[in-house]
């Protein structure tokens, strides 16, 4: 296909679209799944996809780490420590 051809779907949901302006996630889909496609259609979707593939990162960075965990508030713990106290001197029945 020259390069200034712009191929455009022939089906689904993107039917009548340039393939430039179909998303990757559907190209994706459509060169895994759909076998019987014309090789003339496939051949432009597989070309887009690559040229993409080559654009894109493949995903994004992880976020950075967390710098220490909270603690709790000293009044918390110090209600959690009464409570116990009180469980041990009094059990309940």
């Amino acid at each position: 296909m020259p390069a200034d051809t712009v191929y455009r779907m022939t089906f689904g949901k993107h039917k009548d679209k340039p393939v430039t302006e179909v998303p990757t996630g559907y190209l994706g889909w459509v060169i895994k799944n759909l076998r019987d496609l014309d090789e003339k259609s496939m051949t432009a979707i597989k070309a887009e996809f690559a040229t993409r593939q080559d654009a894109e990162p493949e995903s994004p960075p992880p976020p950075p780490p967390r710098v220490g965990i909270p603690q709790p508030e000293p009044i918390v713990t110090e209600m959690f420590r009464s409570a116990r106290r009180r469980d041990e001197c009094f059990p309940l029945k």
